[in-house]
């Protein structure tokens, strides 16, 4: 019979399978630490939402554990602030940001690849299989969206650890009818809720567990059932509360920052973290980002094929293991989606899952097509080509995680923007800022650093007070006559900005004028690092800001040529003003000058 070479695990002991199984783990991990150490401190100090979670972890002690911030879960600061009291023990001096980084992201590193084992082990409790298993860790090894957020120390990493061992525990416990795997499903839960909020999503696994266990041999009736949910919501909430005591200490103060966050992510109130969101459809919008970028259009697919095939499989067997992490992700993916602030890194602890999908979905399609051979076809020459097949996935599916751990050798676009800058820009010049954004260049590492006027609470383009009382419009044309070179470091300002013109009409009319040239500054150059395999590039300009902004931004330099008198340019802004965009958000976002 034609596949198997794909159904390894049914032609080998059950020895022999554990064997292999630790083999798995240890060669996806060993696989998912070498891509994620490597360039561990690109871009230190560029990630804003690193630097906030490090800064309230390094002011935490003994004597003082209650958090600054219950934005997220107290275990997120917790890790850290416990690491780096072990290494101070060992000699290491945490006195700076970088060193805390240095901590953070190793940290971050060793719990994003332990995730990716418990990734391959969720997929060989899902399908028993010791290939899908292995090709599962793979695809989460090398996923580019997993590879960027493991070199950050941000809660998304943490939260995807626990949820993926969560499911992979809860699914151990349907097929092994063991309780100690449900008291682990409850652990890792809470953990998830030390992390973030919305790992509550994680709730029904404990709750539903225990009523589809059927351990064999054992009488286990409804009335057991409803007590072993009771213990292990019990166990949940002192986990819970050992993890972030001071949640339940100051729950006033956990309501509210939580409720701040809430109303952000849905849009209760616009702030310029949600403006980009504005519009974008509620399902469609990560979907496509699946597609494109955060696991590709290969790995999609095959995750969808994966998907459908498990549910019929499901169909046709007692145990509810195939559907059970189903009651997690599809109210996870639902609420996160419908969201308004829909930024990528909220569906990384979806992509381990996907990869599980994708890895069943492949091995289907191996099997269809060995079938569909003719059934004289030597069995050697069926192994061969479903070797070749499965090589290519795998080819395919890891190239653009490949590409992501080797630019990270390469120098960040900030410190390339900030070397060239210092190197090429005369000394004295008056360079413009954006606002909620990095101030470059840094010119700090030089001998002999120049000087320049950029002093943001100078030089700084008010484009975000448009609606307050005063109009901020004279400001802005003062200083860009004034100003020698802008400077806009991350398309951040650009994507916050285009989709409320309505709301910001003369700040938006400001951006057009001087991505057009008619404020006479004109585009000298563009500084950014793409994803590059060999010949292939991986053009991510228009992925989501989270998958690109902190670790590979397009930088640009506006150089102003024609230095126009502030009549000529409020004469400019004002036969421009109400007039329809000349330009589109994807030619905003993909300008380039010089590289």
């Amino acid at each position: 019979m034609h596949g198997r070479a794909v159904q390894l695990n049914n032609t080998v002991g059950m020895a022999t399978q554990r064997k292999l199984r630790l083999l798995i783990g240890l060669v996806a991990f060993l696989l998912a630490i070498a891509a994620r150490l490597t360039g561990l401190f690109h871009g230190v100090g560029f990630n804003n939402d690193e630097g906030s979670v490090l800064s309230d972890a390094a002011a935490l002690s003994l004597s003082a554990l209650e958090p600054r911030s219950f934005v997220y879960g107290s275990l997120t600061y917790y890790i850290p602030a416990g690491t780096g009291a072990i290494a101070r023990l060992f000699g290491a001096q945490l006195s700076s940001y970088e060193d805390w980084s240095i901590v953070g992201r190793i940290v971050s590193a060793l719990l994003g690849s332990l995730c990716v084992v418990a990734a391959a082990a969720l997929a060989y409790n899902l399908f028993s299989s010791i290939v899908i298993a292995f090709l599962a860790g793979l695809l989460l090894a090398l996923n580019p969206l997993h590879i960027q957020l493991s070199h950050f120390y941000t809660p998304d990493n943490l939260l995807t650890l626990w949820t993926t061992a969560a499911l992979a525990c809860s699914v151990a416990a349907l097929q092994s009818g063991k309780k100690l795997h449900l008291v682990l499903t409850s652990i890792f839960c809470a953990a998830g809720l030390a992390t973030k909020i919305s790992a509550v999503m994680l709730v029904p696994l404990i709750l539903v567990g225990p009523f589809m266990l059927r351990p064999v041999g054992q009488d286990y009736g409804f009335a057991k059932q409803l007590r072993s949910a009771g213990m292990l919501f019990l166990l949940t909430g002192v986990c819970t509360f050992v993890f972030q005591p001071y949640v339940f200490l100051h729950l006033d103060k956990f309501i509210f920052d939580v409720g701040g966050q809430f109303e952000m992510v849905r849009g209760l109130g616009l702030t310029t973290w949600n403006f980009q969101y504005l519009g974008t459809p509620a399902l469609l919008y990560p979907l496509q980002q699946f597609y494109s970028y955060t696991l590709g259009p290969l790995v999609s697919v095959l995750a969808l094929v994966g998907l459908i095939a498990s549910i019929f499989r499901a169909r046709s067997e007692p145990s509810w293991r195939l559907v059970l992490p189903l009651l997690w992700a599809l109210p996870y993916f639902i609420s996160t989606s419908s969201s308004v602030v829909k930024f990528s890194r909220y569906y990384l602890p979806l992509i381990p899952l996907f990869t599980c999908y994708a890895a069943f979905g492949a091995n289907q399609l191996v099997l269809c097509i060995s079938r569909a051979l003719p059934s004289s076809w030597p069995e050697s020459n069926v192994r061969m080509l479903e070797r070749i097949v499965l090589a290519g996935i795998v080819f395919v599916g890891v190239s653009h995680g490949a590409a992501l751990s080797l630019l990270y050798l390469k120098p960040h676009s900030f410190e390339v923007a900030s070397h060239w800058i210092c190197a090429n820009v005369p000394e004295g010049a008056k360079i413009l800022q954006i606002p909620w954004d990095s101030n470059l260049p840094r010119c700090g590492d030089l001998p002999a650093p120049p000087h320049y006027e950029m002093d943001p609470a100078k030089y700084e383009l008010p484009l975000y007070l448009e609606n307050d009382l005063k109009d901020p419009v004279p400001r802005i044309l003062e200083l860009l006559e004034e100003g020698d070179y802008l400077i806009i470091p991350t398309p951040r300002i650009i994507r916050s900005l285009f989709p409320v013109t309505h709301i910001y009409p003369d700040a938006n009319t400001v951006l057009q004028l001087i991505f057009s040239g008619q404020f006479g500054y004109s585009l000298k150059r563009s500084f950014t690092v793409r994803p590059r395999l060999g010949p292939i590039i991986f053009d991510d300009t228009l992925a989501d800001e989270s998958f690109t902004v902190h670790d590979r931004p397009r930088v640009l330099l506006f150089e102003n040529e024609k230095h126009l008198s502030r009549d000529a340019l409020r004469r400019v802004f004002m036969t421009a003003k109400g007039v329809a965009r000349p330009l589109t958000l994807t030619q905003l976002l993909s300008m380039s000058g010089g590289e």
